[in-house]
């Protein structure tokens, strides 16, 4: 389990620019660090007096990277932080410098390669030692990398630990907050920096309508202002093809990156949202079938499985249900009908429940002669079209004897069955139990 302060270790590789020529050396730069270009950015680094010339290069290059870490921290808005350049000096192109990040809650690591020293300068004083003066460099591109990897690992540190509030989030296995979030979440963005911020904003207004419980945080993400989602199950294709679907917007997935090209205002996707049907509202159909001892079914009118159904839909999951007008044999019935007439439907989801009754002879296993039954549903979104069948609920075994064997009767105790199949206090294998393995997941 995590403790107070999360620890992770980032990891990001910063390509070095050895595609780039060396910058041509300032005069005088000892005295004043050179002025950063849109080609390079420079820091100077001098070292204690050491006896070691060696030992002083070190550390004079140590200090220039602690020059860039602190320049790259100004893109971090921990409470605290903390930034350490740890190395060993190998070589003029250093193969990498680990620049810790910490606040309150959490800790992580940036490793920063691509800083080259240009030149240096040896000052050997009366008692013998050295102080070393260095000029280093590093690529505008590579350092312009690292300050978004610095901030996207910050980003998804804080993702997590709001996710982690919100739901029951085991800890994480990957080496980075990073690598976490691009594993379980999706990220979506408008591909242009152009109200990058409006744009996550209205993309947070439209899943959450979209999508019931759906959890998200808003942040920057590779220096765009993005929309995280916690992907929970069928949660991406959704999203991917519901967003497809409106006139205007084109997206591109790679991985968990959802780039969105626009080639309308956000205003767009805002009236999308408001067309979307209600997430509370639900209209439900069902049949109920008697299997009676004559061999005859009884199509029962009264739906009591149903109106159980309207009662804890409400009740215990906060739904708006009403029963539907019409009426259908089957759920692939039903959803066929509505995917021709969508527009007859102001609710979100369609239910087709259907609830049956049968009669057992007594046998070895049992002296009466019993009744028993079950129920199940499909719910389909109409928004989506998407659909899923739920477990079946059934009756308590034994409880339901039929001491004389006749349809009247039959009927009679298949009411008192479908009743035991509805009651939520009472038989914890009925149709609560179906419900919240769907609502609930």
């Amino acid at each position: 389990m995590f403790n107070r302060i999360c620890k992770a270790f980032l990891f990001l590789i910063i390509s070095v620019g050895c595609l780039f020529a060396a910058p041509d050396i300032p005069s005088n730069w000892q005295n004043k660090k050179p002025l950063d270009t849109s080609e390079y950015v420079f820091q100077i680094g001098m070292s204690e007096p050491c006896t070691s010339e060696r030992t002083a290069r070190e550390q004079a290059f140590g200090d220039a990277m602690r020059h860039f870490a602190d320049s790259i921290s100004a893109v971090f808005t921990g409470r605290t932080t903390s930034f350490n350049a740890e190395s060993g000096y190998e070589s003029e192109v250093q193969d990498g410098w680990s620049l810790t990040i910490e606040s309150s809650e959490w800790k992580s690591s940036v490793l920063l390669r691509g800083a080259t020293q240009l030149d240096e300068r040896t000052e050997r004083q009366s008692d013998g030692s050295v102080i070393v003066r260095v000029l280093v460099y590093m690529s505008r591109s590579d350092y312009e990398r690292a300050k978004i990897a610095v901030q996207d690992e910050e980003s998804a540190a804080l993702a997590y630990l709001y996710f982690r509030k919100q739901a029951d989030l085991q800890p994480i296995e990957t080496d980075t907050y990073y690598q976490w979030l691009r594993t379980y979440c999706i990220i979506v963005q408008n591909e242009s920096k152009q109200n990058d911020r409006l744009w996550a904003e209205t993309f947070d207004t439209y899943l959450k309508k979209l999508l019931r419980n759906v959890k998200t945080y808003r942040c920057p993400m590779g220096g765009i202002e993005s929309l995280i989602v916690l992907n929970e199950p069928e949660c991406a294709s959704v999203v991917y093809q519901s967003l497809n679907g409106i006139d205007g917007l084109s997206v591109t997935r790679s991985g968990s990156l959802f780039s969105v090209s626009a080639t309308v205002q956000p205003s767009v996707l805002a009236n999308a949202a408001k067309q979307l049907r209600n997430l509370n509202q639900i209209v439900i159909f069902g049949r109920e079938i008697f299997h009676l001892p004559s061999g005859d079914e009884y199509v029962n009118a009264e739906n009591r499985v149903v109106q159980g159904f309207i009662k804890l839909a409400q009740k215990r999951f906060g739904y708006s249900a009403s029963v539907g007008r019409g009426s259908f044999d089957s759920e692939n019935e039903m959803i066929d009908y509505i995917r021709s007439h969508k527009s007859e439907y102001t609710a979100r989801y369609a239910v087709f429940c259907l609830s049956e009754t049968f009669y057992e002879d007594p046998s070895y296993y049992i002296s009466e002669s019993q009744v028993y039954g079950n129920a199940y549903f499909t719910i389909y979104d109409i928004e989506t079209d998407s659909y899923r069948t739920s477990e079946t609920a059934e009756s308590m075994p034994g409880a339901f004897a039929l001491q004389r064997v006749n349809d009247g009767q039959m009927k009679n105790k298949s009411r008192l069955v479908l009743d035991n199949i509805s009651n939520a206090d009472k038989n914890l294998e009925g149709l609560l139990m179906i419900m919240q393995k769907v609502f609930e997941e």
